[in-house]
């Protein structure tokens, strides 16, 4: 079940649990980071205008910080320990490593990267976020 992560509050959110979609593919890059490759069931307009039906591969360039936040996003982490090790790693507080680190994850939804695991107040789990689409 998918639900837009839009209307959560601050506890929610912190507590939710980020995990990556499996990558099919990592190239490294020079920078420290890597081009990841991802299989993505096609959009709307993907499907009308490319007659796409089938999953597609996307790919994404990650810098060396962006690498390691996903690798953080394994689903047993909530949001709030992604921060805290990301600011340990990086010698940051955590309120500097949350101003880096949650935009990032919204970036990743965005483009499917990650989904997140919210608890439910019936300690459910709603999953948030759906395949990229267009």
């Amino acid at each position: 079940m998918t639900q837009d992560t839009s209307n959560l509050n601050r506890t929610q959110a912190l507590h939710a649990r980020p995990v990556a979609v499996p990558v099919v593919h990592r190239d490294a890059q020079p920078n420290g980071g890597q081009r990841i490759t991802i299989r993505a069931t096609p959009g709307k307009w993907q499907r009308m205008l490319l007659r796409a039906s089938a999953p597609i591969e996307r790919q994404f360039d990650l810098d060396a910080y962006g690498v390691r936040v996903l690798e953080l996003c394994d689903g047993q982490r909530t949001v709030s320990q992604v921060i805290d090790d990301f600011a340990h790693a990086q010698r940051l507080d955590n309120q500097e490593a949350e101003l880096s680190v949650l935009p990032f994850l919204r970036m990743l939804i965005s483009k499917g990267l990650i989904h997140m695991f919210v608890p439910n107040a019936d300690s459910t789990e709603i999953e948030t976020g759906d395949a990229p689409s267009d």
